[in-house]
Order: structure tokens, then sequence, then C-alpha cells
């Protein structure tokens, strides 16, 4: 009895959705983001697990460097033309800057 109970609901819920699906609007509409290409640089830049000692031996002192905060502690530290990412005492990103341009 469960078994075709259970089978009559299967069927039921079946129907419907196919019914349902046939109400949708099927058209798609959205609004487009455009996103620049990114281009490949000959800088250098931190690699991600490097210590923070590597990082000052590789590039030098910082010109800011920023306090750790959130938990995990993340840290930036900015040169110039990039930033480094650390948490705790390793990379975790290095970001190079770019010029925004002029619309």
């Amino acid at each position: 009895m469960k078994a075709i109970l259970f089978a009559t609901l299967i069927i039921a819920s079946t129907s419907l959705s196919t019914a349902w699906a046939d109400q949708v609007d099927r058209s798609a509409s959205g609004d487009h983001l455009t996103v620049p290409a990114q281009t490949t640089s000959s800088m250098k830049l931190p690699r991600r697990g490097m210590s923070m000692q590597t990082v000052t031996n590789g590039w030098g002192k910082a010109q800011r460097q920023l306090s750790a905060v959130g938990n995990p502690p993340i840290s930036r530290w900015i040169y110039p033309g990039f930033t480094v990412y650390f948490e705790y005492n390793h990379v975790i990103h290095s970001v190079q800057h770019t010029q925004a341009k002029a619309s």
C-alpha cells in the first residue's frame, strides 16, 4: 500500500512540475559586464607561499605595510606597481596596479 501511495505522489508531482514548466517564460535577459582582458607583464611579483622575509629580500621594504585585519589575519604590503597580500606571514596573492582609463 505504501509503495502505491509513494508511486502516486511521484507521478502527481512530476505532472505538476511539467505543467508549471510549460507556463514559465523561457526568454532570458540580463546585464552584460565587460571585463578588460588581462595582459601579461614582465614584472615579477611575489608568488603564493613566499614568506614575508623572502619578499623583503627580493623586493625590498614596502612603501606601506598595512596592519593585519580579520581572522585569519590578512595584511597588505604596498610597493610601487603592485600590492602583496599575506595570510599570517605568507603570500596569498600579489596584484599588479593598473592605470584607470579616462572615459
